[in-house]
C-alpha cells in the first residue's frame, strides 16, 4: 500500500490527465460540429428526386426473377436502406414490391 503522499501526487496526475482529456473532448465536438454544419450545407440532388422514381430506380438494382438477390453485401437490397434517412424509409415503404426467395 502506497503512502498518503504517494496518493495524493498520483490523484493530481490523474486530475492533470482529466482536464486534458476534457480540452481535447471540447476541442474535438467544436470541429465535429464544424463538419456536421459543412455536410448538412451540401446539396445532394439524388434527395430531390420523387420517391417513385427512386422506387423505380431501387427495382432496377435487384435482379430479374427469377435471380435472387444477394443478401449481403454491396448488392444487397439492404444496402439501399443504409445510404440515407430517405431511402431507408423508400425502401421500407416498397418492401411488397422487393421480393427475397430462398
Amino acid at each position: 500500500m502506497g503512502s498518503s503522499a504517494a496518493d495524493r501526487a498520483r490523484l493530481e496526475e490523474i486530475e492533470v490527465e482529466v482536464l486534458n482529456l476534457q480540452r481535447s473532448i471540447g476541442i474535438l465536438r467544436a470541429e465535429e460540429k464544424q463538419v456536421k454544419k459543412r455536410l448538412n450545407s451540401r446539396y445532394y440532388p439524388v434527395l430531390t428526386l420523387p420517391n417513385e422514381l427512386v422506387s423505380e430506380i431501387f427495382l432496377h438494382f435487384l435482379p430479374e426473377y427469377p435471380r435472387c438477390p444477394p443478401m449481403c453485401g454491396g448488392l444487397s437490397p439492404i444496402t439501399l436502406t443504409q445510404i440515407c434517412r430517405s431511402w431507408r424509409e423508400i425502401a421500407i415503404c416498397m418492401t411488397f414490391r422487393l421480393h427475397i426467395y430462398y
